[in-house]
Order: structure tokens, then sequence, then C-alpha cells
């Protein structure tokens, strides 16, 4: 039997390798965590829309563009470079995290309607939770995307066409 890494000889029974250390077989691990970075890799594949911009455009609006994943502040990108293509991409990225935000919100607030339910509240506080983080995780990422010239969309909601300029 030969290692699946580096080729060399080893014996049937050795589960790592004595030449490199990497393990002799698959036990369930290596295919998982290929599984896993194979959804991860299609989740974050996102469209990239960075040449349909000018590099003049994305030169001079970097900083502006982070403000659209700030709440509230998306409104300076959208006063302060009106005609900026690569902006407005940024604008409606922000638009559609604040309308996850919103939503996620709202729902989470409607269960208070429903305390007699056993196990609601938490379900949906454990919920509210994880959605928070993950939208924490796509503002992050809309942040790096604006300020390192890259009009790429955001996992998940990136797609959504809410706002259209």
């Amino acid at each position: 039997m030969y290692c699946r890494n580096c080729g060399k000889e080893v014996n049937e029974n050795d589960k790592f390798c004595s030449s490199c250390g990497k393990p002799t077989r698959d036990d369930g691990f290596e295919s998982a965590k290929r599984a896993a970075k194979e959804q991860f890799d299609n989740i974050t594949d996102t469209e990239d829309y960075t040449n349909s911009c000018s590099p003049e455009d994305i030169e001079d609006n970097k900083i502006l563009s982070l403000f659209a994943y700030l709440g509230i502040l998306i409104l300076v990108p959208i006063f302060a470079a009106p005609e900026s293509k690569y902006t407005k991409f940024h604008v409606s990225q922000g638009v559609n995290l604040i309308i996850a935000e919103l939503v996620v919100t709202v729902l989470t607030s409607i269960t208070a309607f429903f305390v007699w339910v056993p196990l609601l509240p938490e379900i949906m506080g454990a919920v509210a939770s994880i959605a928070g983080v993950v939208l924490s995780v796509l503002m992050i990422i809309g942040i790096i995307n604006a300020v390192t010239g890259k009009a790429k969309e955001l996992p998940i909601i990136g797609k959504w066409k809410i706002v259209n300029f």
C-alpha cells in the first residue's frame, strides 16, 4: 500500500505515513472536510461585478462605499457619490443587508406574542443569535469588499434585487 499524499510505501496497518505524517486512509473525516469545503466554496463563490466599474470610480469611492454596510450610514454614499456605479453596487448590497436585519428583528419580535408556546422563545432566541452572527459576518465581508476595490455580491443575500441602481 502507498501513501495517498507522498507515494511512499506504508504498511497496511499504519494509520499515518512515516514519511509525511498524513493519514494513510480516509476515515470519513477527510470526506466530511472536503464536503464542508465544497459547500463553503459554493456559498462564498458569488458574482463579481468589479470589471463593470472603472478603476477611477473604484479608487475614488472605496472608503465611501464601506458606509453602505453600516446601517443608517448607508445615506453617506447615497448622497456623497450618487453617480458612482461602484458606490451604487455597494448601496444595493447594503440595502439587502438592512432588509435581512429587519426580517430577523421582526421575526424575533413576533415571538414575544407567543411566549405561551413551549420552547418557541428559546428556539427563536437561538435562531436570532445565529442570524445575528451570520449578518455580522456578511457586513464584514461587504466592508472588506468595498475597501479592497471589489464589487462582489454578498453570500446568501447578494442576489436579491431589492434596490436596483
